[in-house]
């Protein structure tokens, strides 16, 4: 049939332009626009975006941010896709019902905020790990393996740290660190 074979080709295409789109933001340097922005309510923010997947999954959200927690200069934009990564990521691996912990402690005196994001979800295998920066990397079979590569490349232009931690047998957890 014609008209599914157009439909068929138009998904295709509109495939085709959103890896070419993942790639040529990769590409290009960051343009930040920093200014004093508190973490948990960039973390809320996110949260919020992605509530009805959470709500759908019943993935219970446990939030710990620590008091006193100095606002960080950052663009909230940019960290706030950085967590909206991390986070579907993280839902893509829990199973319904599943727990997703989020924390954000001072560090090194205050100067610093921590960010842990944590899931108790299927692990990262432990062959992936030290891949998962990697650009075009990937485990999925619709992904591009620029996620991660992305959110790597945010962090790393706040001057900011990122890594992340299968467990042995379930979760994961992404820690950041950003200086003040």
């Amino acid at each position: 049939d014609p008209q599914t074979r157009v439909e068929s080709a138009m998904r295709d295409l509109i495939r085709v332009e959103t890896t070419l789109n993942e790639i040529l933001d990769f590409a290009k340097p960051l343009e930040l626009n920093r200014r004093p922005c508190r973490i948990p309510e960039v973390l809320d923010g996110t949260l919020s975006l992605v509530a009805n997947d959470l709500e759908m999954n019943r993935i219970t959200v446990t939030k710990d941010y620590g008091a006193h927690l100095a606002p960080v200069r950052c663009d909230d934009a940019k960290m706030q896709q950085v967590f909206l990564s991390i986070i579907k990521n993280a839902l893509e691996a829990m199973t319904p019902g599943g727990h997703l912990d989020i924390a954000a402690t001072p560090q090194k005196g205050g100067r610093m905020v921590q960010i842990a994001i944590s899931n108790d979800g299927a692990p990262i295998p432990a062959e992936h790990v030290s891949k998962l920066f990697e650009p075009f990397f990937t485990t999925k079979r619709s992904g591009t393996g620029l996620g991660l590569a992305t959110v790597k490349k945010i962090v790393d232009e706040h001057q900011g740290e990122i890594a992340i931690a299968g467990g042995q047998e379930k979760g994961t957890t992404v820690t950041i660190q950003l200086l003040d």
